[in-house]
């Protein structure tokens, strides 16, 4: 894959755009870099991760129907996983820490219903290769404490600069 190519905001309809904007800036830790009468932008600080688009009456897609399954900002650290993770934690929200070997991610529901996974990548040396050369990938649970132990995630701090949008998944 070319290494230059890097992936722009996710564009997400929400039913409430006052409601996930308090979301994702005092649980997800985003910033908010725009604000008009039914949009929001919101990242860190100098890229725009989240284009927020309110629609009265929006609701959730079906699981099984096709789209956007989830989105994946790229954190520089493991302690910035579960610094997210913490806030969630906070503030009465599922979370669900995973290790995938070639990165450690939490996954969580935003009141909309849009999942996201803040995930770390992990040292390539620390992966595990295929015959064929490919990375193995699995999802196993990190117990939570574990990830709350990570050296520099005793205060949730905010995405911090450097995080980027590491990927989109759809639904096939």
């Amino acid at each position: 894959m070319d290494q230059t190519l890097t992936l722009g905001p996710v564009a997400l309809t929400v039913v409430d755009l006052e409601r996930s904007v308090r979301y994702y800036t005092q649980v997800a830790g985003f910033r908010l870099l725009d604000r008009q009468t039914r949009r929001a932008q919101l990242g860190v600080e100098g890229l725009v991760l989240v284009d927020l688009h309110e629609v009265a009456g929006a609701v959730a897609p079906p699981p099984s129907s096709p789209g956007l399954s989830h989105f994946a900002p790229l954190v520089p650290t493991r302690a910035d996983v579960a610094c997210f993770t913490e806030r969630h934690l906070d503030a009465g929200f599922d979370v669900d820490p995973r290790d995938h070997v070639v990165s450690q991610s939490c996954y969580v529901t935003d009141p909309d219903g849009h999942a996201i996974e803040v995930p770390w990548a992990c040292p390539q040396e620390q992966w595990h290769w295929t015959d064929e050369g490919l990375p193995v990938v699995v999802s196993t649970p990190i117990a939570v404490q574990d990830l709350l132990s990570e050296p520099g995630a005793g205060t949730p701090a905010p995405l911090p600069a450097g995080t980027q949008m590491g990927q989109t998944f759809s639904s096939r």
